[in-house]
């Protein structure tokens, strides 16, 4: 019942915009987290919602169409009250214990018509100019990925590897293309080690990654169950994850 309620209370928006923002805004794997959640108080329990002045914004902006279709409930349901009338009951009813589910699905809207018709365009201008960038790069490049652990092992890496070099190396659970474009952005040139987190969000993932990233050195965490959503069968994540195998040399 704590989870059921959660959902109504003022942190569901907070929620919600930190889904979207994990999964770099695409619809489709929102919907995918949104479907097999069971209880939504367990969905930030490692990590905090980046508050960037788009996630502030849209956290407001879920607030008051959830409150305020709240209120146009109560609405209803004081008019039905005071003439009896069932069907503005009812009405009051639906928009009363509706709202969070209505609104985790309508915040899709607008997101993926902004999507379409600017930040695709946008994205595939990022991630070109990036592939000259790691392409020109003087840096040795390590590129992580797996089923499991990736992070972890980019922090391991770029613990001992600082020690006595210049690394860089993608934040957080950043390791998606536009993510690998926005690190490309920022760095110097001067670094003398680069790890590269790649995702697996589907077929062809990393194997575009490496074509932009262009590794020397490749690190495989391990191969699990996990991550499948967009995928057909743990084989056929496998066999993405270890394409990165055709980038480097077999001895790296």
């Amino acid at each position: 019942m704590r989870s059921f309620f959660f959902m109504f209370s003022w942190r569901f928006a907070e929620v919600v915009v930190y889904m979207l923002q994990s999964t770099e805004y695409k619809v489709p794997a929102y919907l995918s987290w949104l479907h097999r959640t069971k209880d939504f108080r367990k969905v930030m329990y490692r990590r905090k919602l980046d508050r960037t002045k788009s996630a502030r914004l849209l956290v407001a902006a879920l607030r008051l169409g959830m409150y305020g279709q709240l209120l146009l409930g109560l609405g209803f349901a004081i008019a039905g009250y005071q003439t009896g009338n069932l069907i503005l009951s009812g009405i009051s009813l639906f928009l009363v214990l509706s709202f969070p589910t209505l609104w985790a699905y309508l915040v899709t809207v607008p997101l993926q018509l902004g999507r379409w018709l600017i930040m695709n365009p946008r994205y595939r201008r990022q991630v070109k100019a990036s592939e000259k960038i790691f392409a020109d790069h003087p840096g040795l490049k390590i590129a992580v990925a797996g089923s499991y652990g990736k992070t972890s092992m980019k922090e391991l890496l770029n613990t001992v590897l600082s020690e006595g070099l210049k690394v860089a190396a993608t934040p957080a659970n950043k390791n998606v293309a536009i993510s690998h474009a926005r690190f490309a952005e920022k760095l110097k040139g001067d670094e003398e080690v680069l790890i590269i987190e790649y995702g697996e969000g589907g077929p062809g993932d990393v194997t575009r990654f490496a074509k932009i990233t262009h590794p020397d050195l490749g690190v495989i965490t391990g191969l699990a169950p996990a991550h499948l959503d967009n995928y057909p069968s743990l084989q056929a994540a496998g066999e993405d994850i270890f394409s990165l195998a055709n980038f480097v040399e077999p001895n790296k």
